[in-house]
């Protein structure tokens, strides 16, 4: 039988989306006909609950790490030792004329009293105790001669302020004894930090520095290729097996590719590599000037053409915003893939009120994790005290200690258990997913700017399960369901009462830029002599748009904005502001345009305030230096009965300011049959695609789809 090996140098444990990821491609791969062989990092222990062969071999994950600590028990002994030495030196007579003179710990000095030992037995003391610590330094760990001339350096700074307070007649007396206590245990622990686990470190261990990034990669980079060489030997992979990496990086490939050019190196096996990190930052526009930073990427992808690891390997992103970004490198033809974490809506589970807002994931800055505190604030009152929502808050920390603003948000979320439940702990694959099926909308917080072109395995679960979720405009996220958001939008139309409607033929736009009449346009007017074109082109750049000012119908509540984007426009913005018959304006509100909708329409529906007398709308392009075209502008003002309620989305919610957070999620808690009702219904169709089973399909009709290439003499690498 053939065999699907995932490989997973990232799996340590059952928690985490590296783990699920895999979980749902190997059931799909065993219904597909394959034997599923799982092979992870050597830390992987839970060998006995996974159903497949799992082979632990790699020895590092996806990201650069620090080689292990080599410090054995006795080391560890060595630091607790000097740890107790530091502490009872600090609480010493000595010690506490340290703390006098330096003025830690809230010490001050007092007269001596009598019957106390005189100056001179506070010296001897002093002094012994140090030549006691000095003598044991230098015979336990002869490398600390040097650490030792630091300490007569360090005690001699100090000396004359120290004999300052003894030789007076004075004695160091702590009047704060709780302070002083917490500041020597913290002065004690740096110290004993710092002399026997540096020095080990430094001679032996050897912990990077900045300095030290690509020797570290570099020694990665050998043990990939030896770990892969090892899986080889283990699995030996024959003609019509699948070799998948779903978590890989350049550094490991370029690893591989070395691997391939050795001699002895076989394969009939077909290897596939998903890449799903971005390699641009930002938008399309802002490519280009990133050209020079990818030369070590572009030589990577080189090497690998130039290698007999071509000749048997293909390559995917989960995107197809990865996929143009990658396939820009013009080396290699790259496939998007779905992605494969599927739950269906009958899965959901059940659960009486209030309404469980879930946010999921590590507690990251870039995941909006610093947002969830002011957001509860905002519902506090009128939503979680009147137990219409609560919170549900994964928090465990990405790195040690936690990034500053996550640790701080942690911090205050912990002072609200009442509103949200915590969970510190990284999830096991069950708790995630009872944690995910049980909420009744998903907090997707995301920097738009960084998953401009990547994933979400969170969205997708959620969106196929029928969850609602609210997440940012401008990226990935959004334009996933922004066909069906933008439907909704425009079913107002209907819903409302229409007072005034402005097409691009009565719209007067003042600016720098006017209604551009396109070559096209002139050739639909001479192929259709009787039929006026449908639209004009007007062009926008982002620094100063055009704009037109319109008056604002009597009893109007919204302004329904849509255009369509073209001439391979993405995305672009549109300024609302807001003017009262005085003539003083609002604080304008720019909204994001986003063209991956059907016919690159896109759509804004937004609230107008009773005192507002007219409305500024004006056009930008989304990124400096970048013009935007925009066709069929239509604008419409719209009443709505106060009494009733229009929600202001469908299947999720796409905010366009961090402000706009709280309203959303109360219009989604007030309206939560709407939306969700409408996220069942796109799940349906967005599970046909997003599933594993369609993740193994397009795995093999790729190998058909090249394999055809190569015999009509299509070149594989897209150079």
């Amino acid at each position: 039988m053939k065999q699907f090996i995932l490989v997973d140098h990232s799996i340590r444990d059952l928690a985490g989306h590296h783990y699920e990821y895999a979980v749902h491609v190997l059931e799909a791969a065993g219904r597909a006909g394959y034997t599923p062989i799982l092979v992870t990092n050597r830390k992987f222990q839970e060998q006995l609950s996974v159903p497949w062969k799992v082979l632990p071999l790699y020895e590092f994950g996806f990201w650069t790490e620090a080689r292990p600590s080599r410090a054995t028990a006795w080391t560890k002994w060595l630091q607790r030792r000097w740890f107790l030495l530091r502490f009872h030196c600090r609480y010493s007579n000595l010690g506490l004329a340290w703390l006098a003179a330096t003025e830690w710990g809230g010490a001050v000095v007092v007269p001596d009293l009598p019957g106390r030992p005189a100056v001179a037995t506070n010296l001897l003391i002093a002094v012994s105790r140090v030549a006691m610590l000095l003598v044991l330094a230098i015979l336990i760990i002869p490398v600390l001669l040097l650490v030792l001339l630091w300490t007569i350096y360090a005690v001699l700074r100090f000396l004359i302020r120290v004999l300052s307070v003894l030789l007076a007649g004075k004695k160091p007396v702590i009047t704060h004894p709780i302070a002083a206590y917490i500041s020597a245990l913290r002065q004690a622990k740096k110290g004993w930090k710092k002399l026997p686990r540096g020095v080990w470190n430094t001679y032996f261990a050897r912990t990077p520095g900045a300095g030290r990034l690509l020797e570290i990669e570099a020694r990665q980079a050998k043990q990939f290729a030896k770990d892969s060489a090892r899986l080889l030997q283990t699995v030996a992979p024959e003609a019509g097996d699948i070799l998948f990496f779903p978590t890989i990086s350049p550094r490991d490939l370029d690893s591989l590719a070395g691997l391939s050019n050795a001699a002895g190196f076989a394969s009939k096996a077909s290897w596939h590599f998903l890449f799903r990190r971005n390699i641009y930052v930002g938008r399309k526009s802002g490519y280009a000037g990133q050209e020079p930073a990818l030369e070590g990427l572009r030589a990577v992808f080189d090497r690998v053409q130039n290698s007999r690891l071509a000749d048997f390997s293909y390559f995917y992103t989960d995107t197809n915003e990865l996929t143009s970004q990658y396939e820009r490198l013009g080396l290699f033809r790259f496939h998007t893939l779905p992605i494969p974490h599927t739950h269906s809506a009958s899965d959901c589970i059940l659960h009486a009120r209030p309404l469980r807002l879930t946010y999921l994931g590590d507690a990251r800055t870039e995941k909006g994790f610093a947002l969830l505190p002011r957001l509860i604030g905002s519902l506090e009152n009128d939503y979680l005290a009147t137990g219409k929502a609560h919170f549900a808050v994964q928090c465990n920390y990405n790195i040690p200690g936690g990034e500053p603003k996550a640790r701080l948000a942690r911090t205050q979320l912990e002072l609200v258990p009442e509103f949200a439940s915590l969970y510190r702990n990284p999830l096991t694959s069950e708790e995630y997913r009872r944690l995910l099926l049980s909420s009744d909308l998903l907090l997707l917080l995301y920097d738009p700017d960084n998953y401009y072109a990547r994933s979400s395995g969170i969205l997708v679960e959620s969106l196929a399960a029928g969850i609602p979720v609210i997440v940012p405009s401008g990226c990935w996220l959004a334009r996933q369901f922004q066909h069906s958001y933008n439907e909704h939008l425009l079913s107002a139309r209907k819903e409302m009462t229409v007072l005034a409607a402005y097409g691009w033929q009565s719209l007067s736009w003042l600016g720098p830029s006017r209604y551009r009449e396109e070559a096209w346009l002139r050739a639909q007017r001479e192929e259709y002599r009787t039929k006026p074109p449908q639209a004009a082109i007007l062009s926008a750049e982002h620094a100063d748009g055009p704009h037109t000012l319109l008056q604002l119908p009597h009893g109007a509540t919204h302004l329904l904005f849509s255009a369509a984007l073209t001439r391979g426009c993405e995305s672009g913005l549109v300024e609302i502001t807001e003017i009262d018959w005085r003539e003083v304006a609002g604080t304008p509100r720019t909204m994001w345009l986003d063209g991956a909708a059907e016919q690159g329409q896109a759509v804004i529906l937004t609230g107008l305030d009773a005192n507002t007398y007219q409305v500024k709308v004006t056009l930008r392009s989304s990124t400096a230096g970048e013009e935007t075209w925009f066709a069929d502008v239509q604008i419409d003002f719209l009443r709505f009965p106060a009494e009733r309620s229009f929600p202001k989305g469908a299947v999720g919610l796409i905010y366009h300011s961090e402000n706009e957070i709280p309203d959303l999620v109360q219009d989604l808690i007030d309206n939560y049959p709407h939306y969700r009702s409408t996220a069942i219904e796109f799940s349906k169709h967005w599970r046909a695609y997003h599933n594993a089973d369609c993740l193994i399909r397009e795995i093999e009709s790729t190998l058909v789809i090249i394999q055809q290439d190569v015999v009509q003499g299509v070149a594989h690498p897209v150079s």
